[in-house]
């Protein structure tokens, strides 16, 4: 079972799960609801480290498009891809990335994103 802690305005955790609750009108029992409903877990990141590109396995088939965003740990955001519904598979090109370690936000639209730590060689 799931535990939702939240704070108006800030950031709640539960199970590496992260919330910005600040924009939120809906009440706890429509955000569980909702969540429960799309929340996607066990996304893969191969090769990790990586080189010049690396692979993001879906456990499902994306029905709407997918955002994946690269970003530092300063929150630049270094490069951003967009995929197409109906895939599982998102491969992402790093040859302009430089070396260093960075978070993917992996976001299929209408759905809340999920994070992945990369380390670029």
């Amino acid at each position: 079972m799931l535990q939702f802690f939240f704070t108006a305005g800030a950031w709640a955790q539960s199970n590496n799960i992260q919330f910005d609750e600040g924009n939120n009108t809906g009440d706890l029992q429509q955000l569980t609801h909702s969540y429960t409903q799309s929340y996607h877990t066990d996304l893969f990141l191969y090769p990790n480290p990586a080189v010049n590109s690396a692979r993001i396995l879906l456990p499902y088939v994306a029905e709407n498009r997918i955002t994946v965003i690269i970003m530092d740990f300063n929150s630049n955001i270094l490069q951003s891809w967009i995929y197409s519904p109906g895939g599982n598979q998102l491969d992402i090109d790093l040859t302009a990335v430089p070396a260093g370690l960075y978070s993917l936000r992996v976001q299929e639209y209408g759905y809340p994103p999920d994070f992945l730590k990369l380390i670029k060689q």
